[in-house]
């Protein structure tokens, strides 16, 4: 969301959406269909393509922009709690290393929201987010089923995934 910084959110839409969150099962189904709402109510129907070279974005284009990282600041940062909350349920253990992969958790603005409104909670963000990220998932859940089956204690040096390459 390049753009979104060079906007200002808008707070009463911002505020509207989080007040009715709680009662969404599909918050970012929803939020997407809020926001063209929103978008198309304010500016005009969305545009199908954005030719970059022929439109200059507008400071609509940014305020919206911003307002759509805004929600997803506050979006992401309710699938955290509620991400954290089921696997508490079902381990019973109060999560506080917190490890994100995929092109989502790359936000930098989303992650820095949720950090500094839970500085309780340590994350590492892998930064392999395209199908490479797959496959490390699946070798760092193999290495934990072996590791189960084997009573070894749990150490995943996670530096080794950056000098995979290296020859």
């Amino acid at each position: 969301m390049g753009l979104s910084g060079h906007g200002i959110p808008d707070p009463e839409i911002v505020d509207n959406f989080i007040e009715h969150t709680d009662q969404l099962s599909n918050y970012s189904k929803a939020s997407a269909k809020y926001l063209k709402a929103i978008y198309e109510k304010k500016l005009g129907p969305l545009p199908e393509t954005i030719d970059s070279e022929k439109s200059r974005p507008d400071s609509n284009a940014a305020n919206f922009a911003a307002t759509a990282q805004s929600l997803f600041c506050h979006i992401w940062e309710k699938f955290i709690l509620d991400a954290l909350r089921k696997a508490k349920s079902i381990t019973g253990v109060d999560i506080k290393n917190v490890c994100l992969s995929g092109g989502v958790e790359l936000n930098c603005p989303g992650n820095a929201f949720v950090q500094s409104k839970h500085p309780e909670l340590i994350f590492f963000i892998d930064p392999s987010c395209n199908d490479e990220g797959l496959s490390m998932g699946a070798a760092f859940a193999s290495l934990d089923a072996c590791k189960k089956i084997l009573r070894q204690p749990k150490k995943i040096d996670l530096k080794l995934q950056f000098f995979a390459n290296k020859g």
